[in-house]
């Protein structure tokens, strides 16, 4: 069987690598000699595609750049006007595809990019693989561009006929009438679709609609089966252990959401206060903070980054008595490495979601803090029947994070015999969505 998983994103985000990785390894406990492809979502004229997949393209058999990517720099011009002609090539080179498989030859695509059509085209099933990035936060013309790339996979498979499905999922939000209509229109063809939540389902009528059209069903998210077992990895050394250690992620959250920009900077300091009110009651507690790199690529085209934040809330605590208590691992490391870390944690706050996947499946307390949609309320519902751990980005208050972090650690024992069972029974649902998947 070949298989062709869709929107790989880069080795830089480590859930995402997480996802793609654990993807494959349900594939292979279901089919052991499953031919196994990954198509980007960076074209092969992107410097992305060449230097950011050099983990998850272990998994597969072959990895092949996107056949209609991310809008890149045309030449050496970076602005946003330089963007929207490599788009306009992009289309051209798109309407190519679904014209007729005679037009897609040289010397309108590279080689690689013949093969990736191939593959594409011979493929006995296609996965978009898990995530949350069939959605618009807003109506600009950069989030339309953007969500017309992640659409055009499910086009081009409608063209040509091939079995495809959206393997857990959070849908939406979709803002915009056109982006409504393409996302309704586009989508309605898929086999199957495998939400990994049911808030977005009931949040969202662009989705519910969509699911009232094809068949859908409610799976755990892909990340709670990434498996490190059987894979050899050098597992990090934990700096300044202490009685007390707790795991944090941070996200440079760009409130790009909110227009005033004196509103914008407000939330953006509360929720900086917030963490180090929490690590001030950590560290004077005798505890360690360990901030991890869970996503090192930029968030945004502003430069935002999470090590950049992450260095600001460390340097906040310089010449205090506790500089020595708040550790970040400047590093790139795996998502092994990460996983293995944070299941030497007491509990774990993270604002990255699979952070929070990663230290549940490794029965640690875990709190996440929520900036996008329904995806964090909706996967703690699923796995634990409430979303108490769950806390608003927007609205997160200093004391409510320190109280939440209390209860959790005061309830670990009790927590963590939970969870054994609970991801045991989330593992399975994925196991048993994959055998569905896969099958004719």
């Amino acid at each position: 069987m070949k298989v062709l998983l869709t929107h790989c994103y880069t080795d830089k985000n480590k859930g995402d690598a997480a996802i793609i990785i654990a993807t494959t390894q349900l594939i292979r406990a279901v089919c052991q000699d499953a031919e196994i492809h990954m198509m980007s979502t960076f074209e092969a004229k992107d410097p992305q595609f060449r230097t950011e997949h050099e983990l998850i393209s272990r998994f597969c058999n072959k990895l092949h750049p996107a056949l209609f990517g991310q809008p890149t720099k045309f030449m050496h011009f970076s602005s946003d006007s330089m963007r929207i002609i490599s788009f306009i090539i992009s289309v051209m080179k798109g309407i190519l595809l679904l014209a007729s498989p005679s037009l897609v030859r040289k010397p309108f695509f590279t080689e690689e990019e013949l093969y990736a059509f191939k593959t594409f085209v011979t493929a006995d099933v296609i996965v978009s693989k898990g995530g949350s990035y069939l959605t618009t936060q807003n109506t600009s013309i950069r989030q339309l561009l953007s969500f017309i790339t992640m659409l055009f996979p499910f086009l081009l498979a409608k063209r040509y006929r091939k079995k495809i499905l959206i393997f857990s999922q959070s849908l939406g939000p979709v803002c915009g009438a056109l982006q409504k209509k393409l996302f309704h229109l586009i989508l309605k063809n898929c086999n199957h679709v495998f939400l990994r939540e049911r808030f977005c389902l009931e949040s969202y009528p662009e989705v519910a609609k969509l699911c009232n059209e094809v068949r859908c069903d409610i799976i755990p998210d892909s990340a709670f089966a990434f498996d490190i077992s059987n894979v050899e990895f050098d597992e990090l050394k934990l700096k300044n252990q202490a009685e007390l250690n707790i795991g944090l992620t941070v996200v440079d959250h760009a409130f790009k959401y909110i227009s005033c920009d004196v509103e914008r900077s407000a939330k953006r300091d509360n929720y900086f206060n917030a963490l180090v009110s929490l690590i001030s009651f950590i560290t004077k507690a005798g505890g360690t903070i360990h901030i991890f790199p869970q996503v090192t690529v930029a968030n945004s085209h502003k430069g935002f980054t999470d090590t950049s934040f992450a260095k600001k809330i460390v340097s906040h605590f310089d010449g205090t008595p506790f500089v020595n208590s708040v550790v970040f691992y400047d590093k790139e490391l795996t998502p092994f490495e990460l996983k293995a870390a944070y299941s030497k944690m007491d509990a774990f706050v993270g604002t990255r979601l699979h952070s929070v996947i990663f230290s549940l499946s490794s029965y640690v307390p875990a709190i996440n803090i929520s900036y996008h949609g329904t995806k964090s309320r909706g996967i703690f519902n699923q796995l634990t029947g409430s979303d108490e751990f769950v806390l608003d980005i927007d609205s997160i208050d200093p004391d409510q994070l320190i109280r939440v972090v209390k209860k959790a650690l005061s309830n670990r024992g009790a927590i963590s015999k939970k969870l054994e069972k609970d991801i045991a029974v989330a593992q399975e649902k994925l196991l048993q969505a994959m055998k569905v998947a896969l099958s004719n």
